[in-house]
């Protein structure tokens, strides 16, 4: 059985109508991030209810746009405005993460971080992705038809920037692969759920 088009699995997809100067200085903001050594890979927040989690150079007008173009994606996407919260974080991966992240004796190990956004079945709650940079051969968030990784039947959302990409956050999902010029694969995830 071949994995469906995401179309088909309700994941749909939204501009964000960042300019591409917005673009810039989001990845340029990224560059102060600092990885939340309890998450995997390399992590951190970038907009939340609690203003707390969030690093000062993240408290930008730009941030706010990303926020909001969020927002007004997965409201479109529920087609209802509803008091709400949400939370987004950058995911950042390059081609050596894997040996400069992992402890010591771990480098050739795969940790493919299968996982969803909910450990509860809230179907009052969204997700998304929208990638800032794509190097030459990276990938996207990979989806499947089953969560057993031997079948090996994924598929990936498309290689597109300054989008959005909205989906349940039950969906179990896998992030994409960096590629291989050691550039910074950036992504933003956020979720987005009713109070």
């Amino acid at each position: 059985m071949s994995p469906a088009p995401f179309s088909k699995l309700n994941i749909r997809h939204y501009n964000a109508g960042l300019c591409h100067e917005d673009i810039e200085e989001l990845i340029d903001l990224c560059q102060y991030a600092k990885g939340d050594p309890n998450k995997p890979g390399f992590q951190c927040p970038i907009f939340d209810e609690d203003s707390n989690n969030i690093l000062k150079e993240f408290d930008k007008p730009v941030v706010k746009r990303l926020e909001q173009s969020f927002v007004n994606a997965c409201q479109t996407y529920w087609n209802i405005v509803v008091d709400h919260k949400v939370t987004g974080w950058i995911y950042v991966s390059w081609t050596d993460m894997e040996k400069d992240l992992l402890p010591q004796g771990k480098e050739n190990e795969i940790y493919p971080f299968w996982h969803s956004h909910t450990s509860n079945h809230d179907c009052y709650r969204l997700s998304g992705v929208l990638y800032l940079s794509l190097p030459d051969g990276a990938e996207t968030t990979k989806f499947s038809n089953s969560p057993d990784l031997s079948k090996n039947d994924f598929f990936n959302l498309p290689l597109i920037k300054n989008e959005w990409f909205i989906f349940p956050s039950m969906m179990p999902h896998l992030p994409g692969g960096p590629g291989k010029t050691n550039k910074m694969r950036i992504c933003v995830a956020a979720d987005y759920w009713i109070k």
